[in-house]
C-alpha cells in the first residue's frame, strides 16, 4: 500500500512457537503487531492480543494501517514544510546579519571619511597660519632691511624664495586646477 510495505504479525499463542508471552492474559488467543519481527513483538507499543480473529477486528486493523499511513504522509509533509520555514529562518537571518555588516562597514567608512576629511581641513588651517608667520618674518626682515638703509647680503635671493613658499604652502593662494584636486580629496558627493 501507498507504495511501500506495512508488516504486522499475529501469533497464535497455542502453535508452540515458544512466543515470548510475557504481557498475553488469560483467555487470548492471538497476539497482534505492527512489526517485520516476532521477536519481542509483545514489547511493542502496539501490541494487543485477541481472544478471536474476527472480519470487524481485521476492518478496524485495516482502518487503523490507513489511518498510520496518512498519520505518516502528514508528518513527512510537516516535516517538509518546517525544513522550508527553517531554510526561509535562516536565509532572512542571513540577510539581517549581511544587512547589520554592511551598516556597520558604511559607518565606519563614514567616520574614517569624517575623519580624513577635518585631517585636511586642519592641515589647511596650520599651513595657513605657518604661511602667515612666514609673511611676518618676510616683513620684520624688509623692515629692517629698510631701517638700516643698506641691503643684507643675499636678501633678495633669500626673500623671492620665501615669497613663493608662503604661497605655495599658503591654500588660499592655490590655483583652481590645485584648489579642485584638494577639493577631490574631501571625496564628496
Amino acid at each position: 500500500m501507498d507504495g511501500g510495505y506495512h508488516y504486522f504479525r499475529f501469533v497464535c499463542f497455542d502453535d508452540g512457537n515458544h512466543f515470548y508471552r510475557r504481557k498475553s492474559n488469560p483467555g487470548k488467543a492471538y497476539g497482534f503487531s505492527w512489526t517485520s519481527s516476532q521477536d519481542r513483538m509483545s514489547e511493542n507499543k502496539d501490541y494487543r492480543e485477541y481472544v478471536d480473529i474476527t472480519p470487524e477486528i481485521l476492518r478496524d486493523l485495516a482502518i487503523e494501517l490507513l489511518m498510520n499511513i496518512e498519520q505518516r504522509k502528514r508528518d513527512h509533509i510537516e516535516w517538509i514544510y518546517q525544513r522550508q520555514v527553517d531554510k526561509k529562518n535562516d536565509a532572512i537571518a542571513s540577510i539581517a546579519e549581511r544587512k547589520a555588516k554592511a551598516t556597520l562597514r558604511r559607518k565606519k567608512e563614514t567616520e574614517r571619511l569624517i575623519e580624513k576629511r577635518m585631517q585636511l581641513m586642519n592641515q589647511a588651517i596650520k599651513d595657513i597660519r605657518r604661511a602667515e608667520k612666514m609673511q611676518e618674518l618676510i616683513n620684520a626682515l624688509d623692515l629692517k632691511s629698510q631701517s638700516i638703509g643698506k641691503q643684507i647680503p643675499g636678501y633678495d635671493k633669500w626673500r623671492s624664495w620665501a615669497v613663493h613658499q608662503v604661497n605655495s604652502i599658503d591654500p588660499r593662494n592655490m590655483s583652481v586646477k590645485r584648489a579642485g584636486r584638494w577639493i577631490e580629496k574631501f571625496n564628496l558627493k
